[in-house]
């Protein structure tokens, strides 16, 4: 034996654990990296595959990924496929229907309006401060974050006004 476990936790001789400040770099980057090149790859597989096999396809794959890191990570198969209902019931239902109605968006709009869909997707990120100011307890609403709100959503609008104005006034696809 090489002196390695299989066990992605414990510490290997040969490759010493990377510092958590690392890791938590390495993985942003990494889903930075996905998140920037997934519009464009579920505009293309939809096209190539059709809106309803690539959302099949894409969950399937995501969901057997997942399952095999945590066997990695050693978590038993009845913390992966029965979470929490709380979580289940809240919060992956509303990820999940977020990517469906995300997805099927992009993947069936005219080729003028799947720039204005990709652009309005990126007003999430100041609207999960706004709805988190209100859900997540101990939160609130100061001046400085206000501003900087109105801020985000102002960039988010002007730099994307074109694509808005060519999905609002775009022909409905034939």
């Amino acid at each position: 034996s090489d002196g390695c476990s299989s066990d992605l936790r414990s510490p290997c001789r040969h490759n010493p654990p990377m510092p958590q400040t690392k890791k938590g770099i390495f993985f942003a980057s990494a889903a930075l990296l996905f998140w920037s090149t997934s519009s464009a790859t579920t505009v293309w597989t939809g096209d190539q595959i059709g809106p309803w096999q690539f959302l099949g396809l894409s969950t399937l794959i995501a969901g057997l990924a997942q399952i095999f890191l945590y066997r990695r990570l050693r978590m038993p198969y009845k913390k992966i496929l029965l979470p929490p209902p709380k979580l289940l019931a809240l919060i992956l239902t509303t990820f999940v229907l977020y990517m469906l109605v995300y997805t099927l968006a992009l993947v069936l709009a005219t080729k003028p309006q799947k720039v204005g869909v990709n652009l309005a997707n990126f007003l999430w990120p100041t609207l999960t401060i706004v709805f988190a100011v209100f859900l997540v307890p101990g939160s609130k609403m100061s001046p400085r974050l206000l501003l900087a709100l109105i801020l985000a959503l102002a960039g988010v609008l002007l730099a994307n006004l074109q694509g808005l104005q060519e999905l609002l006034n775009a022909p409905p696809p034939s």
